[in-house]
C-alpha cells in the first residue's frame, strides 16, 4: 500500500494507491479516516486539482497518439491500451466537464483537512481518491451510497461535498488513468525497442531500409528502470520465438540476461502476463466507472444519506416529503447559506428548524383539541338535555360524556382538520409556522438566526426596504438633476434657464436611475422561488383544479380549434382531479339572439361528447363547455356578455363554488348534474388561460402544487377582501413561442 503527495510547480498533487478491499474492510478502513480528519473551513489554494487534470490529459493524449501510430506500425497494443483507442471521447469529454464544473473558488469552499498526510486537501477529494483507491476504480450507486454512509457514521460530510461526490470521483478516476497510461507508454517504448533490435541483428537491414529506426525519447522519470525491463523481455521473446532456429542464438543471451537477474524467461513471462491482465482491469473499471457516475441518480444518493434531508423529512406538517425537488434543493441550499455565514454545523441548523416548527405544531395541535373540546362539551350538553326530556324511553343509544372524553385522548391528525384550519387566519398562521420552510425562506428566518446566534436579530421590513428604494431613487434624481442643473448655470449664467433644464430633465433622469437600480437589485439580489408541492403523480382531490379559457366565439371552427388545444392540455398535463372547460363568450350584438350561436353551442357539445368519450372520466367529465347569454347593456346600446371576460369568469367561480345557480344559455357541467343526479366536484382553483396561451407540460400540475404549498395560503383580512399574506392569485412567467 502506497500513498503520497506530489508536488507539481506550486500546486500538490493527490496520488493514493492501494490494495482491494472487500466491502467490510473498506467499510471499516473508511469510519477510521473519518476518526481521524481534523477539518478546517477552506481547502487550500495549492491543492487545487485542476492543473493536476490537464496535465494528465495532455500525458493520456500523448499516449492516445502513440497506440494509433504503433497500431499504424503493425505493433502490438497493449490490452488495456484498447480501451484508451475506443474509450478516449470518454476521457476528453469529463475533462472539459472538470474543468469547466470546479473553478478554484468553488474548490476553496469545500472544508479541508488540516492535519496528517493530505493536509490542506479538499476532504471530499481525499475521500474520493480513497475510494478509488481500494475499489480499484470500480463504482456504483450502491457501493458510492455504502461507503459515504460508513464515512459518515463518524464524519458527517456537508451537503456541498455529497452532492459534488461525483465530480471528484472522475477527478481521481482520471489520476488513475494517467497511471495505467504510464505503464502502458512503458511497454509500448520496450516494443518499439525490441522491434528495431529485430530488424537489425535477426533480420540483418541495413539502416536504410530499417523500420523502427526512429525511436521516440522516453521521459525517464516515469518508471524505474527495473519496471521497464519486463515488458521489453516479454515481447522480445514472443518475437525471437516467432523466427526460430534463425533466432535461437539471440534467445539463448537473453535467457542468460534474465538468469543473471536472478529469475527465468518463463517466471518473466508469467508475472508480465499476470500485469497486463490486471492492467486491462483496472483500467476497464474506470472508464466504466466515468460512464456509471454519469449515469448515478445523486439526487437519491443525497436524500438516501444526507443528514440534513433526513432531519427535513420529520417535517410537523408532512409537507417537505410531498415537495417537488427544485424546492427541496431550495431549502437545503437556504440551509447551507446561514452555515456558511453563521459558521454553525448544517445539522444543527436543521435540527432548530424542526424544534421551531415542533413547537408551533404542538401549540396547533393544543389549539385544536381545546376547540373539539368546546365543541364536545356543547354536544354533550345538548346530549343532556334530550336525555332529561326523554328519561322514560328506555334502551335508547347514544354517546354519553365519558365517551366522547376518551375520543379526545385519541392523537389529532392536523391533516384531517386541514380544511377547518384554513378558514381560521390565526391557524394559518399556526400551520405555516409548524412548517420547517417558514423558518428558512418565510418570516420566521429572522427568529431562526435568533436562536441560532443567542441574540435577538432584526431584518428590515417589507415597508422599511420600499422606503429605502424610493428614498434611494429620489435622492440620486435629485443629485443628478442637481448636477445638471448647475453646469447650465455655470454655462449661461441665468438662473430661470438653469431651472427651468432641471426641471425638464428630473423625470427623464429618475427613469434612468430607476433602470440603473432594478439592474443593480436584479444582479446583487438573488430571486425567491416560490415553494411548490410535487404532483406529478396526479392532483388529490381536495386541490381539484379547473382549467378555463374564455373567449369570444362566433363560429365552430373556433369552438373545434380551442377545444383540440384543450386536449392537447389535457394530454401534457394528466392528471387526476384536472378538468378542462371552454368558457364560449356571445360576442356583442344589435339582437339578443344571433344566428350562429346555435351552431356554436352544437359544436360545442359536440366536442365535448366526443373528448369525453375518448378520455372517460368516471367521477367527473375531463371536458367541458360553457356559453353565455346576451344582455342588454345601457351604456354601449348592445346585447353582450355582462362584464365580458371579467364577469364571465365571475359567474362561473359563482356558479362552481354553488352560490349561483345556473346562469349560461348552454352548460354541459349542469347537464352532467341533471343526468347523473351528482353534485359538481368541489373545485378548489381555477387556471385561466387567454385562446393565444398555451400550457407547457406539466405546468398546471407545478402551478397548483404552488399554490397548494402551505406558505402560499393566503391570509386574509378581516373583511375577507384583501390577502395580507400568502397568494391567492398567482401570475406565472410567460414566454414567447418560436417556430421554425
Amino acid at each position: 500500500m502506497m500513498q503520497g503527495v506530489e508536488i507539481l510547480k506550486k500546486y500538490k498533487v493527490l496520488n493514493i494507491n492501494g490494495a482491494v478491499l472487500n466491502k467490510n474492510q473498506l467499510e471499516n478502513y473508511l469510519q477510521r479516516i473519518a476518526s481521524s480528519h481534523i477539518l478546517k473551513n477552506k481547502s487550500d489554494k495549492n491543492t487545487y486539482p485542476v492543473p493536476r487534470v490537464k496535465e494528465n490529459y495532455e500525458f493520456i493524449n500523448m499516449v492516445y497518439v502513440l497506440l494509433n501510430e504503433h497500431l499504424k506500425n503493425d505493433i502490438p497494443i497493449h490490452p488495456a491500451g484498447e480501451w484508451i483507442l475506443d474509450n478516449f471521447y470518454i476521457i476528453e469529454k469529463t475533462v472539459k466537464t472538470i474543468i469547466r464544473d470546479l473553478s478554484l473558488k468553488k474548490y476553496e469552499n469545500f472544508l479541508g483537512i488540516s492535519n496528517g498526510n493530505y493536509k490542506g486537501f479538499a476532504r471530499i477529494y481525499v475521500l474520493a481518491s480513497e475510494i478509488i483507491a481500494y475499489t480499484d476504480s470500480k463504482i456504483d450507486g450502491d457501493i458510492l451510497s455504502n461507503l459515504l454512509k460508513s464515512y459518515q457514521n463518524k464524519n458527517t460530510l456537508s451537503m456541498d461535498e455529497i452532492w459534488n461526490i461525483g465530480l471528484f470521483l472522475q477527478i481521481a478516476l482520471i489520476e488513475k488513468i494517467r497511471g495505467l497510461c504510464e505503464k502502458i507508454y512503458s511497454s509500448q517504448i520496450q516494443k518499439y525497442k525490441a522491434e528495431n533490435i529485430i530488424e537489425r541483428l535477426v533480420e540483418n537491414k541495413k539502416q536504410d531500409t530499417l523500420k523502427y529506426k526512429n525511436l521516440p525519447s522516453y521521459k525517464t522519470d516515469i518508471l524505474g528502470y527495473g519496471e521497464m525491463k519486463y515488458p521489453f523481455i516479454e515481447y522480445m521473446s514472443y518475437r525471437l520465438k516467432s523466427y526460430g532456429k534463425q533466432s535461437y542464438s539471440f534467445l539463448k543471451i537473453l535467457e542468460n540476461q534474465v538468469e543473471k537477474m536472478g529469475t527465468n524467461l518463463a517466471e518473466v513471462i508469467k508475472k508480465e502476463h499476470f500485469d497486463i491482465a490486471v492492467k486491462k482491469v483496472s483500467m476497464g473499471n474506470a472508464i466504466t466507472s466515468i460512464n456509471t457516475i454519469l449515469r448515478i441518480n445523486f439526487l437519491e444518493i443525497f436524500e438516501e444519506i444526507n443528514g440534513v434531508e433526513e432531519i427535513l423529512k420529520n417535517d410537523p406538517v408532512k409537507v417537505y416529503e410531498s415537495m417537488d425537488y427544485k424546492t427541496k434543493i431550495y431549502y437545503r441550499n437556504k440551509i447551507k447559506d446561514i452555515s456558511k455565514k453563521t459558521k454553525i454545523s448544517e445539522i444543527y441548523i436543521a435540527k432548530k428548524c424542526l424544534e421551531l416548527a415542533q413547537n408551533s405544531y404542538d401549540k396547533l395541535i393544543q389549539e385544536v383539541e381545546n376547540k373539539e373540546n368546546s365543541n364536545q362539551f356543547d354536544k354533550a350538553k345538548n346530549l343532556d338535555l334530550q336525555i332529561n326530556d326523554n328519561i322514560n324511553t328506555k334502551n335508547e343509544s347514544f354517546e354519553s360524556t365519558d365517551d366522547m372524553n376518551n375520543k379526545q385522548s385519541d392523537k389529532i391528525d392536523i391533516n384531517d382538520k386541514r380544511l377547518d384550519i384554513i378558514k381560521d387566519n390565526n391557524k394559518i398562521i399556526n400551520l405555516k409556522k409548524s412548517h420547517i420552510g417558514y423558518y428558512l425562506i418565510d418570516d420566521g428566518k429572522q427568529e431562526l438566526i435568533s436562536n441560532l446566534l443567542n441574540k435577538k436579530i432584526k431584518f428590515a421590513s417589507y415597508e422599511k426596504k420600499a422606503k429605502i428604494y424610493i428614498s434611494s431613487i429620489c435622492i440620486f434624481s435629485l443629485i443628478f438633476t442637481f448636477m445638471i442643473a448647475s453646469l447650465m448655470y455655470f454655462q449661461t449664467k441665468n438662473i430661470l434657464i438653469s431651472v427651468i433644464l432641471g426641471l425638464l430633465c428630473f423625470i427623464p433622469v429618475q427613469t434612468i436611475i430607476v433602470q440603473i437600480m432594478q439592474y443593480l437589485l436584479s444582479k446583487l439580489v438573488p430571486p425567491k422561488m416560490i415553494p411548490k408541492l410535487d404532483f406529478t403523480n396526479g392532483i388529490p382531490k381536495e386541490n381539484s383544479t379547473m382549467v378555463i379559457i374564455p373567449t369570444i366565439i362566433k363560429s365552430k371552427d373556433k369552438v373545434e380549434e380551442l377545444m383540440k388545444k384543450l386536449e392537447v392540455y389535457y394530454l401534457a398535463n394528466k392528471s387526476e382531479n384536472l378538468y378542462f372547460t371552454l368558457l364560449g363568450d356571445c360576442s356583442s350584438s344589435d339582437k339578443e339572439i344571433e344566428s350562429f350561436d346555435e351552431k356554436v353551442a352544437k359544436a360545442g357539445i359536440n366536442m365535448v361528447n366526443l373528448l369525453n368519450e375518448k378520455y372517460k372520466d368516471a367521477s367527473f367529465p375531463k371536458f367541458n363547455f360553457i356559453y353565455r347569454k346576451r344582455f342588454w347593456n345601457e351604456s354601449e346600446a348592445k346585447f353582450l356578455g355582462w362584464e365580458r371576460k371579467r364577469g364571465f369568469i365571475n359567474q362561473f367561480n359563482s356558479y362552481i363554488l354553488g352560490k349561483t345557480k345556473n346562469p349560461f344559455k348552454v352548460n354541459t357541467i349542469e347537464d352532467w348534474k341533471k343526468d347523473n343526479n351528482l353534485n359538481l366536484p368541489k373545485i378548489k382553483y381555477i387556471i385561466t388561460l387567454d385562446s393565444d396561451t398555451d400550457l407547457a407540460l406539466n405546468s398546471a400540475l407545478e402551478l397548483t402544487g404552488a399554490m397548494a404549498h402551505v406558505l402560499n395560503l393566503p391570509i386574509l383580512n378581516h373583511t375577507k377582501d384583501k390577502v395580507l399574506d400568502g397568494h391567492a392569485i398567482m401570475q406565472p412567467r410567460v414566454g414567447i413561442r418560436t417556430y421554425c
